[in-house]
């Protein structure tokens, strides 16, 4: 199908938007290859599903997702910054760590905290997961077949800037 542009994109009151991790990442989270433009884009697409109160799901894939590459950024720029070599486990037990854990706990708190925001569950045990496995998984990683088919099943517009998405034919997304 297409790649429909942030940009472009004319928000309606009864739609609803799943935002990928890298979306949420961009507007609360910037790293260290961070993409002003796109964070600008990307809150101004924020901003009008808040005033024409369309509605942003979220599930805890997409938490994880956004604590996983926190963390691993973290962890990555601490062993830049203090040139040594420690594992990832080792990490965790550090005062930088620990400081992180409270920038994404904060970051989780400010998302769930949106009036636009809803929690849904996945529903795991109700996929079927060959089915799930079959559709895109070896063109998508695990994740990102699950947030196509959790989009399409649902008809949630996924909002992302993951480039992945462009090689699915039978499925449009907001980037």
């Amino acid at each position: 199908m297409a790649i429909i542009n942030v940009s472009e994109h004319i928000v309606r009151p009864n739609e609803t938007f799943f935002f990928d991790a890298n979306i949420w990442i961009y507007l609360y989270a910037p790293l260290s290859e961070f993409d002003k433009d796109k964070q600008e884009k990307y809150s101004s697409l924020l901003e009008k599903i808040m005033t024409r109160q369309a509605q942003i799901v979220i599930n805890n894939m997409i938490v994880s997702e956004i604590a996983n590459v926190i963390i691993r950024d973290r962890f990555k720029k601490y062993k830049q910054e203090k040139s040594i070599e420690i594992k990832f486990k080792e990490f965790w037990e550090t005062d930088e760590c620990k400081k992180a854990v409270k920038e994404i706990k904060s970051i989780i708190y400010l998302i769930l905290e949106l009036p636009n925001i809803q929690q849904i569950s996945d529903n795991f045990n109700s996929l079927n997961l060959k089915d799930e496995i079959d559709d895109y998984y070896g063109v998508l990683d695990f994740n990102d077949t699950s947030i196509v088919n959790l989009c399409k099943k649902n008809n949630y517009n996924l909002v992302s800037a993951d480039r992945d998405f462009d090689n699915i034919s039978d499925f449009s997304f907001i980037s």
